[in-house]
């Protein structure tokens, strides 16, 4: 199998990440895939060769996540589209989150004072309904 990737040696900290690393075999380069590098010297699948880890070549970084600038583009696109969704979701219950807050606090004490005929449970609900009114509507 032909694979144009750029190879760099293994050095003590490299990591293969979620998805494995290709390696390279020095002897008949020959290409396998690893999960972990927790290992001091592995046999090469098709020349039966015990290599020692660092004499190994792995994909390199750099190759493996380079990225056009269209990808990034979109990828960027895509991160301020869910963040504009998740502020349009709170400016939506905005009432619910701040009224939650504020249950107990001295305003809403100062208004049953204010407001002696009603009591404070009455008009936080009051004014759910009417922040979930103007929401439905």
């Amino acid at each position: 199998m032909n694979y144009s990737t750029d190879w760099q040696p293994v050095a003590p900290s490299t990591r293969a990440g979620s998805s494995g690393k290709l390696i390279q075999c020095p002897n008949c380069n020959a290409v396998r895939r690893v999960y972990h590098f927790s290992w001091s010297a592995l046999q090469c699948s098709q020349c039966d060769t015990m290599v020692d880890k660092y004499a190994w070549s792995c994909e390199s970084y750099e190759h493996k996540h380079h990225l056009a600038p269209q990808q990034v583009d979109a990828i960027v696109e895509s991160h301020l589209l869910k963040r504009e969704k998740r502020r349009a979701y709170q400016k939506n219950n905005w009432a619910q989150i701040n009224l939650r807050l504020r249950i107990g606090s001295d305003t809403l004490i100062q208004l049953d004072k204010a407001r002696g005929d009603i009591s404070r449970l009455a008009y936080v609900q009051s004014l759910v309904e009417q922040a979930m009114s103007k929401h439905d509507s």
